[in-house]
C-alpha cells in the first residue's frame, strides 16, 4: 500500500490492466490483481505528480494544486489510544493565504512523503491529530508508516536534527489503506459470490438461506400495514384481518405473490420487492424520484420481520446498511425510524441528524458499559491495559513536552546544566550574562519592541493584504473527501483520555525562558503609544527568532571543546553553540523515552484488539448497523467476523468497485444492490484512469452489462412531466405518477422549464436573473443597509449605486496604512507612461544607485537559450546542469526562431 520507490518515478510506467466491462476474468487472482492495481495507482499517481510537480517548481507552495511544506521537523513523540505518533513542525511563513479553519489541508486520515534529499528516498506518514491552534503555529501530528517501532526509533535517532520537504497527497489515503489491505488479505474462498463477479454468470440463485428450504413462506403484511413497528421482542402485533392473505407467501414461488395493489406498490416497485427477496445478488435501478430508498426500506422492513427465515438463535447477526455519503445513510436510518423500534447501531461520528446521532456506536459504548452489557472478561482486560496505557503516556507526554519546548522556544540554562551538558564554568559564565537570553542577544530586542526593522514593518503591510485561499473552504462533498476519523481512531473516546495539564504546564513554565510561539500575541494596552508598532515587532522578533531556533547550523564537538570563555563569543557563535546544546539535550530525552515507546505501542496494539471486541459484541447484537463506505473501511476485520447474511448497498453505483468487494465478506448470502449508473459513476481521483482503464464503471454498471438480471423502476414522483420529458432518451419507459402532474405553476414567471443559451443571451435579455426579474415585477424584498467591511473612503464611492448603505462602526475604526499618505489612491493608466507610474519602486532605488546584488548563475535555460538574453543580463552564466540537458528528439535543432509573417513559404505552420 505505502508507495516504494519505483511507484514515485515518472519515468516508470505502471503495470495495470483494465477493469474488464463486458467480459469475464480468468479466476480469482486475475480479478482482484486487476482491481488491487487500479485502486493502488488511483490513489499514488496524484501523489507521484505532486512530487514531480515540487521538484519542477522547487518551492513555489503559494500554488493552490501544490501542498507542499517546507522546513519540516521531527519535534516530539505524542501517545494516542490507537498507537504512538509524532509531532512534526514545518514552516508557515509562505502560507499566509492558508485559512486554516477552513482549509481542507493536512485533515486527519491524509498522506504525507517527507523526504532530506529532493524525494530520492522517503518516509511515510498520515495525519492523526488536527489541532486548530497547533497547525496555525505549524504543528501536526502524524503515524509515521512503518511496521515496527524499533524503525522508528532508528529513523528519529537519524533524522532528530534533519530538516525535511513535506509534500501532502490529494488523494484520501485512509480509505484506501483499508480496502487495499483487505483486499490483500483476501483468499480464494473469501470472495463472495464469485460466480457472478468473476465468472460473470447470469443466472441468478435465491438465497442459500432459501434454497435450503425452499417451502418456506414469507409474511409480507408488513408491507401493506403503515401501523406496524418491528421490535427486538416480537409483542404480539395484530394485523388487520383483511391482510391475512398476505401472511403466508411461498416468494420463490410467482403464482403466489400477490398483485402490486395488494402490496400497495406500482407494478414495478411490486417486482424489484419480488427479485429483492428471490435473489441472492438482487440489482435495483432508480431514476430519479421513483422510489429507490422506499424499495430499500420496504425490503429491509420484510427481512427484519421474517428474520427467523435467515438467521438461527446460535448466530444472530444484524443487516448491515451501507451507504456511499452520510446525508444517504442518514436519509435511510431515519426512514427506517418509522417502523422500527429495536436496536441499531450507526457507526461513525458525522451524522447531522439528531435521531440518528443517539444511535451512534459511540453513545452505544457509553451505554452498554454504564449498564454493565460488556463481558467481564473484555471490561477488566479493558480497564487494567488503560490503567497501563495511561501511567506510560504520562511518563512519555512529561518528557515528550520538554522536546517540544527545546525545538520551538528557548529553555532555561539550567536544563543544560542539570543534564550535564554544559561545565559548571559555562553555567556560571551564562549567569554572570544575566541568563541566557541577555546571552543571546534576545533581550535587548525585548527591551527595545519600539523600534521596528523596516523589513518588519513592509512584512506587516504586505500580510494585511494577503487574501485567504478562496478554494480550500468546506463545500458539500466535505463528506466525500474528509474521512470519518473517528472510525480510524475507534478507541478515542472523550471519556476515557485522563488529562495531566497542569503536570505539563508546570514542565513548561519550569524549562522555558522565552514562549518564543506566544509573542506576537503578548498583551498590549489598548491606550499604549505605539502599540501597534510594539506588535509588528513582536511579530518580527517572532519570526526572526523562530528562524534562528530551527537553523541546522551547529557548532562541531571540537568546537564545543576550545570555547573557554563564552561571553567572548559572536552572536552568530553563540546560537551555533545554542543549537548544539539544544541538540545534546533532545538526545538525552530521547534516550529516556526509548524502552517507554516500544512498550507503549505494544500495549497500544492490545488494548485495540479488546476494544474491536466490544465494538464486535455492539455490532452483533443490533438488527440494523448502518455504515458509510469509508465509515466501513476499519471495521472490515469486525464485520468479517461477525459475518452478515445481509447486505444493502444504498447508491451503489457511485461507489468504485474493489470498494464494494470487500464489504461482501464470505458469510454474506444475500446482497441488494440499489442506485442508477445513468445518473451518477464512481469518482476516481485520477481521470486518466476513469476513462482509459474503466475505473469509473462500478461493480453495479459492469454487471448489468454483462447481462445479470435487474429491475428498473418506472413511475416517478418527483419530476414535472415538462422536465421528465426531456430526459425520456435516457428512461425510456419512465412514467409521470398522478401526483406531478398537479403541481401548481411557479408564481412570477410565464413557463415551469426554461433553457437559457448564453450566447444569446444579451439580444433577449436573458443575463437578466430570475433575481432581478422578481424585484422588477414589484415582488416585495428586503435590503441589507449596514456595512461591516469597507473602509468610509471605499463605501463613499459607491452610495451612487447603494443610496441607504451606512458604515458600521468597526470600520470607521481601522488603522491607517502604515507607508503611505491615504488609504486610497486612483491611478490612472493612460498617464502611465507619461507620469512614470510604470516604473516600480525596485526599479527606482536601483536607478538612484542603492547597492544591490545580481544573482549570475542560472540553473534553468539551455545554453542555446541563455545566450539570446546576455544583451540584457552580460554577466550571466550557465550552470553545469542545464549543459547536460538531453537534446530534443524528433528535430534537428533544441531552438527555432520562426517568422510568422512568412509561415505558408517555409511551411512554419506545420506542427
Amino acid at each position: 500500500m505505502i508507495p516504494r520507490e519505483c511507484d514515485i518515478d515518472v519515468s516508470k510506467e505502471p503495470f495495470l490492466r483494465k477493469n474488464k466491462t463486458n467480459d469475464r476474468y480468468d479466476n480469482h487472482d486475475h480479478y482482484l490483481d486487476v482491481q488491487f492495481r487500479l485502486l493502488r495507482e488511483d490513489l499514488i499517481a496524484p501523489l507521484r505528480e505532486s512530487i514531480s510537480d515540487f521538484r519542477s517548481h522547487g518551492s513555489n507552495t503559494e500554488r493552490l494544486t501544490l501542498r507542499a511544506y517546507l522546513k519540516v521537523r521531527l519535534v516530539r513523540p505524542v501517545c494516542r489510544l490507537n498507537g504512538l505518533g509524532y509531532r512534526i513542525s514545518f514552516d508557515t511563513s509562505q502560507m499566509a493565504r492558508v485559512n486554516w479553519d477552513t482549509s481542507r489541508r493536512l485533515i486527519n486520515g491524509s498522506l504525507l512523503c517527507l523526504s532530506t534529499d529532493n524525494f530520492k528516498t522517503c518516509v511515510y506518514a498520515t495525519v492523526v491529530n488536527r489541532e486548530i491552534d497547533n497547525i496555525k503555529n505549524g504543528l501536526i501530528d502524524v503515524r509515521f508508516e512503518f511496521s515496527e517501532v524499533d524503525d522508528l526509533n532508528n529513523f528519529v535517532d537519524a533524522n532528530q536534527s534533519s530538516t525535511f520537504v513535506m509534500v501532502e497527497s490529494p488523494s484520501y489515503f485512509e480509505p484506501y489503506k483499508h480496502f487495499l489491505l483487505a483486499m490483500q488479505r483476501m483468499g480464494e474462498n473469501d470472495l463472495s459470490f464469485y460466480r457472478y463477479i468473476v465468472e460473470g454468470a447470469t443466472d441468478v440463485y435465491p438465497p442459500a438461506y432459501l434454497r435450503q428450504n425452499v417451502t418456506l413462506s414469507y409474511d409480507l403484511r408488513p408491507i401493506a400495514d403503515n401501523g406496524y413497528r418491528f421490535k427486538d421482542k416480537d409483542d404480539g402485533y395484530t394485523f388487520n384481518q383483511k391482510l391475512d392473505g398476505l401472511q403466508e407467501v411461498n416468494v420463490l414461488d410467482d403464482a403466489a405473490w400477490p398483485t402490486a395493489d395488494e402490496l400497495n406498490l406500482d407494478q414495478s416497485l411490486s417486482v424489484a420487492f419480488r427479485n429483492a427477496l428471490c435473489r441472492e445478488f438482487a440489482i435495483i435501478q432508480g431514476p430519479p424520484g421513483t422510489g429507490k430508498t422506499h424499495i430499500g426500506l420496504n425490503v429491509l422492513k420484510t427481512l427484519l420481520h421474517n428474520r427467523n427465515i435467515w438467521q438461527n438463535d446460535e448466530n444472530q447477526t444484524p443487516i448491515v446498511v451501507i451507504c456511499y455519503t452520510n446525508h444517504a445513510l442518514d436519509q435511510f436510518l431515519f426512514g427506517a425510524l418509522d417502523f422500527f423500534d429495536g436496536k441499531m447501531v450507526r457507526v461513525g461520528s458525522r451524522s447531522k441528524n439528531e435521531k440518528i446521532k443517539e444511535f451512534s456506536i459511540t453513545n452505544h459504548r457509553i451505554r452498554s458499559r454504564q449498564l454493565r452489557q460488556v463481558s467481564q472478561a473484555v471490561h477488566v482486560s479493558r480497564y487494567n491495559m488503560k490503567i497501563e496505557l495511561d501511567d506510560l503516556k504520562k511518563e512519555i507526554e512529561l518528557n515528550a513536552v520538554q522536546l517540544e519546548i527545546a525545538h520551538r522556544e528557548i529553555i532555561q540554562e539550567s536544563c543544560f546544566k542539570d543534564e550535564s551538558i554544559i561545565e559548571d564554568m559555562h553555567f556560571h559564565q551564562l549567569k554572570s550574562r544575566n541568563g541566557l537570553l541577555h546571552w543571546l542577544g534576545i533581550q535587548n530586542n525585548l527591551e527595545n519592541i519600539h523600534e521596528i526593522p523596516p523589513q518588519a514593518q513592509h512584512r506587516q503591510e504586505q500580510d494585511q493584504f494577503q487574501d485567504s485561499e478562496s478554494d480550500e473552504g468546506g463545500d458539500d462533498a466535505d463528506e466525500l473527501l474528509m474521512f470519518d476519523f473517528e472510525d480510524v481512531r475507534l478507541l478515542d473516546d472523550d471519556d476515557d483520555i485522563v488529562r495531566f495539564d497542569d503536570e505539563v504546564e508546570s514542565i513548561k513554565s519550569s524549562i522555558t525562558a522565552l514562549n518564543v510561539s506566544q509573542l506576537d500575541i503578548l498583551i498590549i494596552e489598548k491606550d499604549d503609544i505605539g502599540g501597534k508598532q510594539k506588535r509588528i515587532r513582536l511579530r518580527y522578533l517572532k519570526q526572526n527568532s523562530r528562524k534562528k531556533i530551527s537553523s541546522a547550523e551547529m557548532m562541531t564537538n571540537d568546537e564545543v571543546n576550545g570555547v573557554a570563555d563564552l561571553r567572548t563569543l559572536k552572536y552568530p557563535d553563540r546560537w551555533r553553540l545554542y543549537r548544539y546544546w539544544i541538540r545534546i539535550f533532545a538526545k538525552v530525552v530521547m534516550e529516556k523515552l526509548k524502552d517507554k515507546k516500544l512498550e507503549y505501542e505494544k500495549l497500544s496494539r492490545r488494548y485495540n484488539e479488546i476494544m474491536l471486541i466490544e465494538d464486535r459484541d455492539i455490532l452483533q447484537d443490533a438488527a440494523i448497523v448502518g455504515l458509510t463506505t469509508t465509515g466501513a473501511a476499519p471495521y472490515q476485520s469486525v464485520l468479517a467476523d461477525i459475518g452478515p447474511k445481509i447486505v444493502i448497498f444504498e447508491e451503489a453505483a457511485e461507489v468504485l468497485e474493489g470498494h464494494i468487494v470487500v464489504k461482501l465478506c464470505k458469510k454474506c448470502e444475500h446482497a441488494i444492490f440499489i442506485g442508477d449508473h445513468k445518473q451518477f459513476r464512481p469518482n476516481p481521483t485520477v481521470h486518466n484512469l476513469a476513462k482509459e482503464f474503466n475505473l469509473e464503471i462500478s461493480l453495479f454498471e459492469r454487471l448489468i452489462g454483462n447481462d445479470i438480471p435487474f429491475d428498473t423502476l418506472k413511475l416517478q414522483h418527483r419530476m414535472r412531466p415538462e422536465i421528465s420529458t426531456i430526459i425520456h432518451s435516457i428512461y425510456p419507459d419512465l412514467k409521470d405518477h398522478a401526483v406531478v402532474k398537479n403541481y401548481d405553476d411557479i408564481l412570477g414567471v410565464q413557463r415551469n422549464i426554461y433553457f437559457i443559451s448564453h450566447c444569446l443571451a444579451k439580444e433577449f435579455n436573458l443575463e437578466i436573473s430570475l433575481f432581478e426579474r422578481l424585484i422588477g415585477n414589484d415582488i416585495p424584498f428586503d435590503t441589507l443597509k449596514l456595512q461591516h467591511r469597507m473602509r468610509p473612503e471605499i463605501s463613499t464611492i459607491i452610495h451612487s449605486i447603494y443610496p441607504d448603505l451606512k458604515d458600521h462602526a468597526v470600520v470607521k475604526n481601522y488603522d491607517d496604512i502604515l507607508g503611505v499618505q491615504r488609504n486610497i489612491y486612483f491611478i490612472s493608466h493612460c498617464l502611465a507612461k507619461e507620469f512614470n507610474l510604470e516604473i516600480s519602486l525596485f526599479e527606482r532605488l536601483i536607478g538612484n544607485d542603492i547597492p544591490f546584488d545580481t544573482l549570475k548563475l542560472q540553473h534553468r535555460m539551455r545554453p542555446e537559450i541563455s545566450t539570446i538574453i546576455h544583451s540584457i543580463y552580460p554577466d550571466l552564466k550557465d550552470h553545469a546542469v542545464v549543459k547536460n540537458y538531453d537534446d530534443i528528439l524528433g528535430v534537428q535543432r533544441n531552438i527555432y526562431f520562426i517568422s510568422h509573417c512568412q509561415p505558408d513559404e517555409v511551411n512554419c505552420e506545420t506542427c
